[in-house]
C-alpha cells in the first residue's frame, strides 16, 4: 500500500511535507507509510485517498488486479 501511496503522492507533484499536512499526518509518519514500516489505519486511508484523488479501494490494488487486504 505504501509504494502505491507513494506513486500517487509523486504522480501529483506533491512534496511530502504538503502531502502529510493535507492529511493531518506527521510527516515521519507519512515517510514510514509510504515506506511500509507503518501500518495506517482505515480513517488514515481514507483521508490518504481523499488527498489523492482515487478511490480507497485503489490503494489496495496490486499489479495483477488483485486487492491486498487490511484485515490481518
Amino acid at each position: 500500500i505504501g509504494q502505491l501511496v507513494k506513486l500517487f503522492r509523486e504522480c501529483k507533484e506533491l512534496p511530502i511535507k504538503l502531502f502529510a499536512e493535507r492529511c493531518g499526518i506527521s510527516v515521519s509518519d507519512m515517510c514510514d507509510i509510504e515506506s511500509g514500516s507503518y501500518r495506517a489505519n482505515t480513517v488514515e486511508l481514507l483521508k490518504i485517498s481523499e488527498v489523492l484523488e482515487v478511490t480507497y479501494a485503489d490503494l489496495f490494488e496490486t499489479d495483477d488486479d488483485k486487492y491486498y487486504t487490511n484485515i490481518e
